[in-house]
Order: C-alpha cells, then sequence, then structure tokens
C-alpha cells in the first residue's frame, strides 16, 4: 500500500512540487548518513529521520517514531556514531549538493507539524550547522 501510495504521489508531482517533496522527510540528512556510514538507504533515512527529529527538538515526533519501532519491533541498532564523534563536516558537504539545496546557502527541508502534517522548512547551511555543531556530544550517546 505504501509502494502505490507513493507511486500516485509521484505520478501526480512529477517535478517534485509541493506534495511530492514532502516524500523526502529524512532523506536529506539520511543520504549523508548513508554515504559516511555505507548503509541501506532504508536504514540512513530512519537514522535521518531521528536526526531532523533530535536538531529540530521535535520531542513529540522523536517519540512516536520510537512507539512506531516499538510496536512494529523493529531493530536498527544503534546509532552508527555512538560512541564516535559526530561527522558535522561531512554532513554539510553531503547536504550542500542534496537536490533540495536551493541555492549555495539554503535548502527544503522536511520536518512534521504533527502526525500526517509534514511541512517544508527553508533553513540556512549556517543553522543546519549550528544545530549539528550544538547537539554533536548529545547524539555521540544517543540510544533509541
Amino acid at each position: 500500500h505504501c509502494a502505490l501510495y507513493k507511486q500516485q504521489i509521484v505520478d501526480e508531482d512529477f517535478k517534485e512540487g509541493v506534495k511530492r517533496k514532502v516524500l523526502n522527510l529524512g532523506h536529506t540528512l539520511g543520504h549523508a548518513i548513508e554515504k559516511i556510514y555505507e548503509l541501506e538507504h532504508g536504514i540512513a533515512v530512519f537514522w535521518g529521520l531521528i536526526l531532523v527529529f533530535y536538531i529540530f527538538d521535535d520531542h513529540e515526533n522523536l517519540t512516536q517514531l520510537k512507539v512506531a519501532v516499538d510496536k512494529l519491533k523493529l531493530n536498527f541498532g544503534d546509532s552508527p556514531w555512538l560512541n564516535k564523534t559526530f561527522p558535522v563536516t561531512e554532513v554539510l558537504e553531503y547536504i550542500r549538493n542534496d537536490k533540495k539545496a536551493l541555492d549555495l546557502k539554503t535548502l527544503d527541508i522536511i520536518t512534521m507539524k504533527g502526525i500526517g502534517e509534514p511541512q517544508i522548512m527553508t533553513v540556512t547551511f549556517d543553522d543546519i550547522a549550528s544545530k549539528l555543531e550544538e547537539k554533536k556530544d548529545e547524539l555521540r550517546k544517543f540510544i533509541l
């Protein structure tokens, strides 16, 4: 059902306007994590979701994601950066080249207002860098 729903959205919004863009939730940071840690795409997007919720202090959606993981009995293991230095510089290198980059200074990132309420937020790379730097020590210890 999920794949069919996604295909319907892609068919309706082939050029990736607003409707299709929200499917990228977790992907911006997830793609960076995928490359840096050589993870499978789905696992990397999961950790990208965690990062989005964590750095934007979205405790409600982070909690909901944890509940969903527990209910579905999914096991993503520990974060790939657990007890390591979080690779802020490398993550920024990858997201600067992400397709959601609007220009050299800003990108669109997908966040959530609530369940079923995605939002597109335009942020600067400096803002993302600042948030990652601010949270990097906490991220070293993050356990789902």
